[in-house]
């Protein structure tokens, strides 16, 4: 980063199209991740990946299915997260305190960036490093928000239809190297 001038680390997908980006607002949230409003292709906001930080028991529970390959049963893991994400868009009105922001687009200042570089573990692709994200600022006083009135359209899964994988094992990986890293 030494050789590196700038105030912003955007990471992005490719499938990304800014609609409305307000540097004013950017500017006035300091010392945070920024989650910006991110649409899919079906209106769905996709935003934040995890409004609330993971509760250890309910992690232990998503560690149990796919230690046991109760694939079936990964999917309470997976509607429980999406009851989260409800009761959040239902209390939500302006910038709000998240805990992990959608990996399609995140913004990162300089400052928090210099505090958590290095930002991901290279363990993992495609899933889980939003959490690992997450906890990682956690574990470094770092707030993320979810900032609504910056604006991306997420064409969605450009990654995974040119990946020849599978994926339950893929998130299955994934998983573990942030279980194993933050839960252990």
């Amino acid at each position: 980063m030494a050789h590196y001038d700038f105030k912003y680390l955007i990471i992005s997908n490719a499938d990304i199209i800014i609609k409305h980006f307000d540097n004013n607002r950017l500017d006035s949230i300091k010392n945070c991740i920024i989650a910006p409003k991110i649409i899919n292709l079906n209106k769905k906001n996709q935003n934040p990946s995890s409004p609330y930080r993971p509760s250890k028991i309910l992690t232990r529970y998503a560690f149990w299915c796919f230690e046991g390959n109760h694939n079936m049963l990964i999917w309470c893991y997976y509607a429980i997260s999406r009851l989260k994400k409800i009761v959040f868009y239902s209390t939500s009105w302006y910038s709000k305190h998240i805990f992990s922001a959608h990996g399609a687009f995140v913004i990162i200042p300089y400052s928090v960036l210099k505090k958590l570089h290095p930002i991901y573990n290279e363990k993992m692709f495609l899933f889980n490093e939003e959490e690992y994200l997450g906890m990682l600022a956690a574990s470094k006083g770092i707030n993320t928000i979810y900032e609504p009135n910056i604006v991306v359209l997420h064409k969605e899964d450009g990654s995974m239809k040119i990946a020849n994988i599978n994926e339950f094992e893929r998130v299955k990986e994934s998983f573990y190297v942030y279980y194993n890293t933050w839960f252990k």
